[in-house]
This record gives C-alpha cells, sequence and structure tokens, in this order.
C-alpha cells in the first residue's frame, strides 16, 4: 500500500477540512472573543471527528459539523488555528494506487492577528491649570481658552471632537494647541488616535465653562389655593445658568427635566403642599421653594336613617331620625335639608326627628357646600299603614264531626296571610278552608296579615 502524508498525517481530498472565524484582524489586545463555524465537505457526520489546535495546542475536540464555542485572545501577536479532520469511515484515494486503508484525514488552518492599538492620554487645562471654571453670576467673561496635551503612543494621527460644535480637527502632531470656548456648558472632549495598521483607540475629559447656578420661582398669589383639581398655570422658573431642575410638588410628584419651563401639575387630593425646585449646573446645585399651597376638594353628601336597618319601610304614622355623615363641608353646618313631607331646613347638621303620617313613599335630599362646589345625596322610605285582622268563623260549637267556615274581614289591605288553627298551620291564602273537628274540645284560628311594603 502507498500512502501520501503531511506532518505524518494521510492526506485525503475526499475529506476537506474546512473553517471561517468571525474575525482575522482585531484591533488591540482585547480580550477579544473568536467564533468559529466548521465548514469541512466529505465527510459523514457521524463518524467524523475534529480537533481544534491553537498555536498547536489542542483546545477542543467536536464531532458532526460542531466547532468550539469560542476563544478569547487576550494579548497582542499572531494566533494559528487548525482543525484536523479524521473520518475512518472514508477511504483514501492516492494517485498510481488501489484505494489505502480506511480512515481519512484532512488539515485546515486560519491566522487571527491581534493588532496594536494606541496608547492613548491627552490632558488640558484652563486659565488656573484645571478644566474647571465656575465663574460668579456677575462676571462679564464669555470666553475661556483651554489648552490641550497629548502624550499618545503609538499612533500616526490624532482627531479631536472638542464637544461644543466647532467640529473636528485632525493633525499629526502631538504638540499643545488651544482651543476657545465661546458659550457656557459643560463640554465632553473626545479624541481619536489611529495607529499606523488602521487600529484606533479613543479617551475623552471633561472642560466645564459655567457661572454658578441661583434657583427661583414665582407663583401668583391667586393659586396659592384652590380646589382639587388645582392647576398652577402661573408658576415660573426666575432661574438662572442651570442645565437640569428637579420639580418636587410635595404630593409624591417629582419631574426631573432639561427644560426650564416648569411641568404642568395638578393637585387632586386636599392638603397643604410645598413646592421645591432643584436647579443644577457642574458648578453647583442651588434650591428655592414655596408653601403653603392649600388645595380643597369638594364635600360629600351622606345620611344615615332609622329605618336603614329595615330597607327602609315603616308604618304611617311613623317617626324616622336622620343623622349627618357628611364630610368636607365648610362651613359645618352648610346643609340643605329637604324630608320630602314638605319639611325643609337649610344651615342645619342634623334635622329633627320627622313623622310620617301617610302612606307614601318619601325622597329626602340632602345638599352639602363648601367653597369648592356642592354635593348632592337622595334615599327613598317608604310609609305603609298597619293592617286590621277580623275573621268571623262559623259555626263556634256543635256536634263531632264538626264543620266550620271562616270569612276573612281583614283590610288595610293585607296582601299575604298566614292562617293557623290551634297553632298548627293551616294556609296562607286570603281565605281559610273549611276545617273539620272530629275530637271534642275547644279550638282557636288566628289569621296573621302582613302588609307588603315596597
Amino acid at each position: 500500500m502507498f500512502s501520501i502524508s503531511f506532518d505524518g498525517i494521510a492526506a485525503c481530498p475526499q475529506v476537506n477540512a474546512a473553517f471561517t472565524t468571525s474575525q482575522t484582524n482585531i484591533c488591540g489586545p482585547g480580550p477579544q472573543v473568536i467564533s468559529f463555524v466548521n465548514t469541512s465537505t466529505g465527510v459523514n457526520n457521524v463518524t467524523a471527528d475534529y480537533e481544534w489546535f491553537l498555536n498547536g495546542v489542542s483546545f477542543d475536540n467536536t464531532t458532526g459539523m460542531g466547532a468550539p464555542t469560542t476563544s478569547k485572545i487576550s494579548a497582542v501577536g499572531t494566533y494559528t488555528y487548525k482543525l484536523i479532520v479524521t473520518d475512518p469511515s472514508v477511504p483514501c484515494n492516492v494517485t498510481l494506487t488501489q484505494t489505502n486503508g480506511p480512515g481519512c484525514t484532512n488539515t485546515e488552518t486560519q491566522t487571527v492577528t491581534s493588532l496594536p492599538i494606541p496608547a492613548v492620554a491627552i490632558s488640558g487645562a484652563d486659565i488656573d491649570g484645571d478644566l474647571i471654571n465656575c465663574l460668579l453670576p456677575a462676571d462679564p467673561s464669555t470666553s475661556q481658552i483651554v489648552t490641550f496635551s497629548n502624550t499618545t503612543t503609538g499612533a500616526v494621527s490624532y482627531t479631536w471632537d472638542f464637544g461644543d460644535g466647532s467640529g473636528t480637527f485632525t493633525t499629526a502632531s502631538t504638540a499643545d494647541f488651544p482651543h476657545t470656548y465661546s458659550s457656557y456648558g459643560t463640554f465632553t472632549v473626545t479624541m481619536t488616535a489611529t495607529h499606523a495598521n488602521g487600529c484606533t483607540a479613543t479617551t475623552t475629559l471633561t472642560v466645564v465653562f459655567e457661572k454658578y447656578v441661583s434657583a427661583a420661582m414665582t407663583l401668583d398669589i391667586t393659586e396659592y389655593s384652590g380646589c382639587a383639581p388645582h392647576d398652577l398655570s402661573t408658576l415660573t422658573n426666575l432661574s438662572v445658568n442651570a442645565n437640569s431642575y428637579t420639580w418636587n410638588f410635595g404630593d409624591g410628584t417629582i419631574i426631573t427635566t432639561a427644560s426650564p419651563i416648569p411641568p404642568t401639575h395638578f393637585y387632586t387630593t386636599s392638603g397643604s403642599y410645598t413646592i421645591s425646585l432643584t436647579a443644577v449646573n457642574s458648578c453647583n446645585t442651588a434650591n428655592s421653594t414655596i408653601s403653603p399651597i392649600v388645595i380643597v376638594a369638594g364635600p360629600t353628601a351622606n345620611f344615615n336613617n332609622s329605618l336603614a336597618g329595615l330597607a327602609g319601610l315603616g308604618c304611617a304614622p311613623q317617626n324616622v331620625t336622620f343623622t349627618n355623615a357628611s364630610a368636607g363641608t365648610s362651613p359645618a353646618n352648610n346643609y340643605q335639608w329637604n324630608m320630602g313631607n314638605g319639611n325643609t331646613y337649610i344651615t342645619t347638621i342634623n334635622p329633627p326627628i320627622q313623622t310620617y303620617d301617610t302612606t307614601g313613599v318619601y325622597t329626602i335630599t340632602l345638599v352639602a357646600g363648601n367653597a369648592c362646589g356642592f354635593d348632592t345625596i337622595t334615599t327613598n322610605i317608604t310609609i305603609d299603614t298597619i293592617p286590621v285582622v277580623d275573621i268571623v268563623s262559623t259555626p263556634l260549637d256543635g256536634c263531632s264531626p264538626l264543620v266550620v267556615s271562616t270569612v276573612n274581614n281583614s283590610y288595610e289591605p293585607p296582601i299575604n296571610y298566614t292562617w293557623t288553627v290551634d297553632g298548627a298551620f293551616a294556609g296562607n291564602g286570603a281565605t281559610l278552608p273549611n276545617q273539620t273537628f272530629i275530637n271534642t274540645g275547644s279550638y282557636s284560628a288566628t289569621n296573621h296579615t302582613f302588609n307588603f311594603w315596597k
């Protein structure tokens, strides 16, 4: 038998080891994560074995068409990944020979290079030697000059963005240079350095050129109190030099905004509140408050009556007691009662006991008020009459068996009945069936009538 071998491994054109890496040239030491896709061909997915190497050292074995999950690079350098595919089910055919022994192996390599990146370092100084210049509110200065220094190594060009909208500046020099800021603010300076290999690295620093903040706000005196829901339509922010505002309305609502315009806010619950404003920039924080903001809710009308436990039902003549259970009324006696029987009361907390002499449905109304408006509640009571029970039974004596008939003369007018004969239930119709008495003795029939109330 003959075989052709590379590095002592049988070479088989039928088995083609192949794979791709997620990156081939990367910038910087990382850590960088490399992922793989196995694209080998001519293999049996059930029997093939894949061994993966990094710089000659095996680091994983996979089967099927598998690949290592990832490989991590953490230093600048050149990394050689190698895949050896072995498939014992594929015979190896070699030119001028018959089939070699079973088992074919093929190798593929890929190189990943981690390139160096610049080591970035910059600094800056304003007139007093740092990057923070906080001015008093009356200071007339409108610009400042910052001198920037660049001690970056490993780069061939540098691109600066000064964060003030003045555009970018690209240079090959690391010499110090000035930049003028012509507006107040906090500015993020960004410098991107580019290596000869094209790799870049970026660093930033912050320049502060601000005036100290003062916080103030006003509210029209007419809006220091009101009825819920209450809108602060005249609230005005008078703060200066701030770039962030936090509003605390004292009712659990806290809003932070970059806009100097106060946010819209409604008070929906009665109470006394304090409005707090915190104004901020990179130089300082200032506070302002307004209080008290007094919010009044409308009243809630409510009352109870002595027939409530009887579903509002009573019998004429019926005395009814009413108890005021309203809330939020001002002044305390700001009430209007209409008792439904012709009696009305104003500025009365609890009306006197009311007598309802005739049958009917009566509507009782209570209106409660305060400075924010009125609330009304109504309830109905039903007054009926007490029924009159009248029955006549004949005959009242006789010989056994004695058949007795009973006539019902009850009125006012009963709606339902319960008949008993000597304590035993005998029916609930308007009439009592004839009763037959066998045994000698005395008997009594009773008719209980019940009025219908609604």
